[in-house]
């Protein structure tokens, strides 16, 4: 009878499944047993000593659901596989099977995608954050690479997946639509997109980084970087104010890095009394000799102390010399025992510092005065 018939291959397809089902938790038991056998007693203790602390996954814990979602995916094919649905009535055997087929390698190309992402986050990780860091000068240069490596699987995926459901033609119409829409919205966020590439234009030139003193003559910048974005760059000024620049003006200004100069440069002009006169080149002579003994003066660099010109009340020398930069030291620290320097050798040739003085020329006038008296 028909219906009888009918009724034996349900009951087999039945079976089958709960055949897969079987096999799928005894895969999942002998994967968990492999993983508690690849961690010795000692590490045990370990583990459950630190058990709260998060830890790297291994490449067996990160496969695993994968994996069994493709054993699974792959017993319910072969099951489908394996029943007679031509002997069914009311059922089109060719469609399933031919949909089945395409089904199995989508999950198949799904399954690898999610294994290859987790696989590269995992690389990622340990290459960003691990024990054994990379130098920050390339650290966004490997960013935004797994960032294009991501993007490319993606594209290859969804491309694949297309071809497997013979949708290639939706493929063109989305890409023509997306092609329109790019351009639309390429015109109204022309800034956004401005700043995007500004922000690759500063990840690769690398002209700063986190934690660096920048300057600008262009621009009233000056601060310290506290964070590179897509969009824009966190700059906290010398007053501790926070300043969001968009990146697309790095391309456009010019950036002094001031964490990168090896020395600093500080001049000053100091003016003596005109009855020092004398005394000045010997003042310069022990400026400049004490200058470059000074701890953290740059070794062959300019250094000098000369006599530059005659002022409305006083005899001016300048003063010129290069701070070696240091991460503990301060420059402003340099700058004070250079002027305490400074005065003590003007103190120890008994000269002085002039006073603004206005002298007035009436010799006749006095004489006429005391004529009078």
């Amino acid at each position: 009878m028909i219906w009888l018939q009918e009724y034996t291959y349900v009951l087999l397809v039945s079976v089958l499944v709960i055949l897969a089902v079987a096999t799928w938790f005894v895969v999942q038991y002998v994967l968990k047993r492999l993983e508690k056998t690849d961690i010795s007693p000692a590490q045990n203790s370990e583990i459950d000593k630190h058990a709260t602390q998060e830890s790297d996954p291994s490449i067996l814990k990160l496969i695993q659901i994968p994996l069994m979602i493709w054993i699974a995916a792959l017993l319910v094919f072969m099951v489908i596989q394996i029943t007679p649905w031509s002997t069914i009535a009311h059922i089109d055997g060719k469609s399933i099977l031919n949909y089945s087929h395409k089904l199995m390698r989508a999950v198949s190309v799904l399954v690898l995608l999610v294994v290859t992402i987790r696989l590269i986050n995992r690389s990622e990780k340990k290459l960003l954050y691990g024990e054994k860091k990379i130098g920050e000068e390339v650290e966004y240069v490997v960013q935004i690479g797994y960032k294009a490596v991501k993007f490319f699987l993606y594209a290859i995926t969804l491309t694949s997946i297309l071809n497997i459901f013979e949708l290639t033609h939706l493929a063109n119409q989305l890409f023509a639509v997306g092609a329109i829409s790019s351009f639309v919205i390429g015109f109204a966020a022309q800034d956004t997109l401005a700043n995007i590439f500004g922000s690759l234009t500063v990840i690769l030139d690398r002209p700063f980084k986190v934690n660096d003193l920048i300057d600008s003559p262009d621009k009233s910048i000056k601060g310290f970087v506290e964070h590179v974005g897509w969009r824009a760059t966190r700059v906290r000024d010398l007053n501790h104010g926070i300043k969001y620049i968009p990146n697309n003006n790095f391309t456009k200004i010019t950036i002094t890095n001031l964490s990168h100069s090896k020395v600093k440069k500080f001049t000053t002009t100091i003016g003596v009394r005109y009855q020092d006169i004398q005394k000045v080149s010997a003042i310069c002579k022990d400026i400049e000799e004490a200058m470059k003994a000074h701890p953290e003066t740059a070794k062959n660099s300019l250094c000098y102390a000369k006599f530059c010109g005659l002022g409305a009340s006083s005899v001016d020398f300048k003063i010129v010399t290069f701070w070696q930069c240091q991460k503990k030291g301060v420059y402003d620290s340099y700058v004070e025992s250079i002027l305490q320097l400074i005065v003590k050798t003007v103190d120890k040739h008994e000269a002085g510092f002039p006073f603004p003085t206005t002298t007035l020329d009436a010799e006749e006038l006095v004489q006429a005065i005391k004529d009078k008296s």
